[in-house]
C-alpha cells in the first residue's frame, strides 16, 4: 500500500472535496470508497489508540523538528483555488478547514522551510531523520516495473 502500487485510489472514488464539490468523508464512506492513504491513517489510529493527527504531529512533525507543519489543515495557511466549474469562475478553497479522514492522504500544511527540512531528512545519507537508514533506502527503491504494451510488429 505504501508504495502506491496496491491498486487503491488515493482519495476514494471522488476527490471533489478538494474543489469544494463534496464534503470530506467520514470513516465509513472512506472505507466504502477504498481511499488507500486514509485507510493507512485508520490503521494507525486502531493500532495506537489515538487520532491520526495527534500521532503524526508527535511522531513526524515534532520528531523532525518541524515548527510550522500541521498534520491537518486546521492551521492558518494560504487558500487555494478549485478547478473551474462549468459556467462558473474558480472558487477559493479555504486553507484552514479540517480534512477529517483525508488528513493522512495529504491534509497537512506547513511552511516551505519545514518542507525542505523534512525532505532533506528522507535521504538515505541524511545525518538526522525520523526514519532508519534501511527505511529510507526502501523508500527510494523501485517497487514496480512498468510494462510496455506489445508493439504492432510483434
Amino acid at each position: 500500500m505504501l508504495s502506491h502500487s496496491a491498486g487503491l485510489v488515493r482519495d476514494g472514488k471522488d476527490s471533489g472535496q478538494f474543489s469544494g464539490r463534496r464534503p470530506f468523508p467520514d470513516a465509513q464512506t472512506l472505507i466504502a470508497d477504498r481511499g488507500f492513504a486514509s485507510l493507512v491513517g485508520l490503521v494507525i489510529e486502531a493500532v495506537t489508540g489515538e487520532p491520526f493527527c495527534s500521532f503524526s504531529k508527535r511522531e513526524v512533525s515534532d520528531a523532525a523538528g518541524l515548527k510550522e507543519t500541521h498534520p491537518d489543515k486546521a492551521a492558518p495557511i494560504a487558500s487555494g483555488h478549485g478547478g473551474k466549474l462549468l459556467f462558473v469562475r474558480r472558487i477559493a478553497i479555504p486553507g484552514d478547514y479540517p480534512t477529517s479522514t483525508i488528513a493522512p492522504a495529504g491534509g497537512g500544511g506547513g511552511a516551505a522551510g519545514d518542507l525542505a527540512l523534512f525532505f532533506a531528512q528522507l535521504s538515505p545519507n541524511a545525518r538526522r531523520s525520523v526514519r532508519s537508514v534501511a527505511s529510507r533506502r526502501e523508500m527510494v527503491r523501485h517497487h514496480t516495473t512498468a510494462v510496455s504494451a506489445p508493439s504492432a510488429a510483434a
